[in-house]
């Protein structure tokens, strides 16, 4: 087997739960952060209490779907959710299935090779 080829499978069994699901989550509310450095790149990380920034949040969880690999979903639609909300929320998930079949069919033209 190509060196290529088992690094690839090797990193895709080792993602194999991440990939086994799609979540879309969509939160509303207010998040104050102190950010103790200047690297604004990984927001996910400067939001991380302990890491590199402290923050204070109010958040609402207001539209979240699990799409599982065989096709079954769960979905939750809070009272809270104004259709401007749910619009860009059922974006996020087409975009999150759009990427989702674009690593199939690039991982499907891997294999064939």
């Amino acid at each position: 087997m190509p060196k290529g080829l088992k690094a690839a499978l090797e990193d895709i069994q080792a993602k194999a739960i991440d990939l086994s699901e799609l979540r879309v989550q969509t939160v509303t509310g207010d998040v104050s952060a102190v950010i103790k450095s200047k690297n604004f790149d990984d927001l996910e990380k400067l939001l991380t209490p302990g890491t590199e920034a402290n923050a204070v949040a109010s958040l609402q969880l207001v539209l979240d779907t699990t799409i599982k690999f065989d096709g079954d979903s769960l979905n939750f639609i809070s009272t809270a959710a104004s259709p401007e909300l749910i619009e860009i929320h059922k974006e996020a998930v087409a975009a999150g299935l759009k990427q989702r079949q674009g690593f199939i069919e690039m991982f499907k033209d891997i294999v064939a090779r």
